[in-house]
């Protein structure tokens, strides 16, 4: 057995594995573990966790088509089509396909850390992972939509934390609640009059 091999590029054994507890983690709570680069460009791989009572904010990706597979402390909620659209549960084991251009959100509805691997088609939300590093988060999200094709559907967190009886969301910390008002106010787009 040989830990080199040669085709147009040399790869070591250590380029075709991501062992546990490696990959870059960004400070929205995700680890990417496979780049896009990685596999031609055409999808990438992340593992998230999402704590009891968490949500992960509703948006929409016009350009990606997403996959979810629950791996432990299940179950997700999911929410796809914004309100009104479809409602369900995936349990451990589950897969979730998250279409482009349609708005999505899921949370964890239990008292247990629920850990899953996300795919994405091409690099763009890996992209936008990484800039979640930036300090400046509310202008990363307001911007999001024209850097990343994607729009974050900040008005309804609120709504879905209350109605869900949710304490958190994925990748931010949360003001005092009497300046949450102050917040959605910044995160408005600005305007170009």
């Amino acid at each position: 057995m040989t830990d080199t091999l040669t085709s147009t590029t040399t790869y070591k054994s250590e380029d075709c594995i991501v062992r546990p507890g490696e990959g870059q983690k960004v400070d929205s709570g995700m680890t990417l573990k496979i780049n896009a680069k990685d596999m031609d460009g055409y999808f990438g791989m992340m593992e998230g966790c999402l704590e009891p009572k968490q949500l992960l904010a509703p948006h929409t990706h016009e350009r990606e088509t997403q996959a979810i597979y629950v791996i432990e402390g299940g179950p997700l909620e999911f929410e796809v089509g914004g309100e009104g659209g479809l409602r369900f549960t995936a349990g451990v084991g589950s897969y979730v396909i998250k279409p482009k251009g349609i708005e999505h959100a899921f949370w964890n509805p239990g008292e247990h850390p629920v850990r899953y691997i996300e795919l994405s088609t091409g690099n763009n939300f890996e992209e936008f992972q990484k800039t979640t590093d930036q300090i400046n988060k509310i202008k990363v999200a307001r911007d999001a939509a024209s850097k990343f094709e994607m729009t974050i559907h900040i008005n309804r967190i609120p709504i879905l934390m209350k109605r869900h009886g949710l304490t958190s969301v994925s990748g931010v910390k949360l003001p005092p609640i009497h300046k949450v008002a102050q917040l959605l106010e910044k995160l408005k787009p600005e305007s170009n009059e």
